[in-house]
């Protein structure tokens, strides 16, 4: 069966006091792809902790300079993506509404994880009419756990059955023909090197709309989506 192992955090926060939210993430062909990255991440964050003397997780946030380049350029050759959110350009009547929130944050996720699907289609790595897995691991504090459910209910429905956007005036096709099977799992940062390696690009993805500088998050083999 073809699979597709996905890993994503976000960064910045999805409130109106904030300028953007961001959501941005790893994508790997097999599960052989994944542990070669992993294990090239590991090794460079082990060196790091020992040079700068760091217990626990190293986050984009509070990392010097280099390390974050050393880190982000890890995955430079890896299949990516990442979705920015203009929160100033969201309606308010979502803003104002915790349920609304929630909903528009899945409607994001799932409308990026969309477009890197017909990316692979294009390109000929994914067959539309062959079954397809995605083992999808989501950093735990994105949403409340009853909320994966609706996640991967939405996923499905976006990719195989063919819904509506959330302004609810247009409807988007079906991509996949073939049957979908979608494992969502719950992730611990502190102990899985792939999201950690997702919080770096996040935070690098932020930091250049922030900083004005594009040029931070040009990267090869990416997918971007900029909303609404």
């Amino acid at each position: 069966m073809q699979e597709l192992h996905i890993y994503i955090d976000d960064s910045g926060v999805f409130h109106k006091n904030n300028k953007y939210f961001v959501y941005a993430g790893y994508v790997f062909l097999s599960a052989s792809e994944k542990e070669v990255a992993k294990r090239k991440y590991k090794k460079l964050v082990t060196q790091i902790k020992k040079a700068e003397n760091i217990e626990g997780e190293l986050k984009g946030c509070n990392l010097p300079r280099k390390h974050k380049r050393a880190l982000f350029n890890v995955f430079k050759e890896y299949e990516s993506f990442f979705v920015v959110v203009t929160n100033e350009d969201v309606r308010e009547s979502i803003m104002e509404v915790p349920k609304s929130r929630h909903r528009f944050k899945d409607y994001v996720l799932k409308r990026i994880i969309k477009e890197k699907v017909k990316y692979f289609i294009r390109n000929n790595k994914i067959d539309p009419y062959k079954p397809l897995r995605i083992n999808m691991c989501v950093d735990q504090q994105l949403t409340a756990s009853d909320g994966y459910y609706d996640l991967k209910s939405s996923i499905i429905e976006e990719l195989v059955t063919g819904v509506s956007n959330f302004n609810y005036q247009m409807t988007f096709n079906p991509i996949l023909f073939g049957g979908l099977e979608i494992n969502l799992t719950f992730c611990d940062s502190s102990s899985n090197y792939l999201i950690q390696a997702s919080d770096i690009f996040a935070n690098r993805v932020h930091a250049s709309l922030v900083l004005n500088k594009p040029d931070l998050r040009r990267k090869k083999n990416n997918t971007n989506l900029y909303l609404p």
